[in-house]
């Protein structure tokens, strides 16, 4: 059935590694009233620059790897700003510890720190088998003010050039530095193992086209109970043409154990300390905008994650969708669970978004408890919470689609229906 609806999209089974390369996304903005471009490997920055802080930067679809830390044994990267081209002001990197130390010397630009890490070209230019090989290009003073352009696209070197902009790198090759691997970013089915649980998580990752190795990071979306939902999630993916990569994983037949408590807090760490790094590792990830979506007992999940996360400041995920949630299996423990939620972070913010959704009242489902659970959490007014209780005339699998739709809606704004 997988490979009937996925087509050569899917390969093998295989399974994942036990460490993940400490590598990271350097993202690419362009600012059209200043004409000018800027790259930045941090979180915090890509989400202010996306929620238009400062105003007027968006997101050229391009990115590169590079190393987060220093264990990726590669050079640091001194960043540097200057505004002594005001109106205009701009960012330079470099992993040259001549030129940094020359920089520093001056009045000019101003070192803020270490902005990520990168390996040196050989002599020749080159760069090890499999490494990206990332381009410096300088505007030559166009516009009246310096402005410098990262990329690890030899086509956008081409253009630039055309421009009149100039290639800061190697003679021959133009290589400025060399970056971690770009991931794969490939559907696939892998098998990811959780040592503590004893488990190997099968899972099926699915990403949309046009979403390469050179692309920016997107949403991650990781959905419980794949053996029930996945042809339907990814057909509401693919008719929308939703900008995020799924994360389907089955339940191994432990859906009561895994998804309700106690043994949600070990499945949670499992989804932590295991799968969301070895995603992280393999493609261009969106670690902000983290998803986690379950159905009735898978739904119950959500909720006790959002529980144990409590309180952040950093939760592990952005958005927390409960669909026809079970939660009657253990209703105590919900109940114990919202009034501890609200007694750990009261009044301080909840930065994160919670989706209640459920099907048409009857025996049969479980929406008057769901919505009873909504109504609490939402008497509370939590600071920052973004929280939606969506209702469908539908029956406790049938809302699970539409749901998921309109939740999509919400991660990425409006979408076709």
């Amino acid at each position: 059935m997988r490979r009937a609806l996925f087509g050569c999209l899917l390969g093998v089974l295989v399974f994942a590694p036990c460490a993940h390369a400490t590598s990271a996304n350097a993202v690419e903005y362009f600012s059209a009233a200043l004409d000018h471009y800027f790259i930045t490997a941090e979180p915090d920055e890509v989400a202010a620059l996306d929620a238009g802080t400062p105003p007027g930067w968006v997101r050229t679809g391009f990115a590169f790897s590079v190393g987060a830390d220093a264990s990726s044994g590669n050079y640091p990267v001194c960043r540097f700003f200057s505004a002594a081209f005001a109106p205009k002001s701009s960012h330079f990197y470099t992993p040259s510890d001549a030129e940094c130390a020359s920089l520093k010397r001056g009045t000019t630009w101003s070192y803020e720190s270490i902005a990520f890490y990168l390996d040196l070209p050989t002599v020749a230019g080159t760069c090890s088998q499999g490494a990206t090989k990332i381009y410096r290009l300088y505007n030559n003073g166009q516009g009246g003010a310096p402005n410098h352009r990262y990329t690890g696209l030899r086509a956008v070197v081409d253009v630039m050039v055309a421009q009149g902009w100039i290639v800061e790198g190697h003679g021959d090759t133009g290589v400025f530095a060399c970056g971690p691997a770009p991931p794969a970013n490939a559907s696939t089915i892998v098998s990811v193992r959780s040592p503590v649980i004893g488990v190997s998580y099968r899972v099926s990752i699915v990403v949309p086209q046009g979403h390469g190795p050179d692309s920016d990071p997107i949403p991650v979306i990781y959905a419980l109970d794949a053996q029930i939902r996945i042809q339907w999630l990814v057909q509401a993916m693919q008719e929308t043409g939703a900008r995020a990569i799924l994360v389907a994983i089955d339940d191994m037949n432990r859906r009561q154990t895994d998804f309700n408590m106690p043994g949600a807090s070990l499945f949670l760490d499992y989804l932590k300390h295991e799968l969301i790094p070895y995603v992280e590792a393999n493609y261009r990830a969106d670690s902000r905008r983290r998803v986690l979506s379950g159905l009735s007992t898978g739904g119950n999940f959500p909720f006790h994650a959002l529980y144990l996360d409590a309180p952040g400041p950093r939760y592990t995920f952005a958005h927390y969708w409960s669909s026809e949630g079970a939660f009657w299996q253990q209703a105590e423990i919900v109940s114990a669970e919202e009034q501890s939620l609200y007694d750990t972070v009261g009044r301080s913010p909840l930065p994160v978004t919670l989706a209640f959704a459920r099907g048409a009242p009857s025996p049969a489902t479980n929406s008057t408890i769901v919505r009873a659970l909504y109504d609490q959490v939402a008497s509370r007014h939590y600071d920052r919470l973004r929280l939606f209780d969506l209702s469908y005339p539908l029956g406790h699998v049938e809302m699970d689609a539409p749901s998921f739709r309109d939740e999509l809606g919400i991660l990425l704004g409006p979408l076709p229906h």
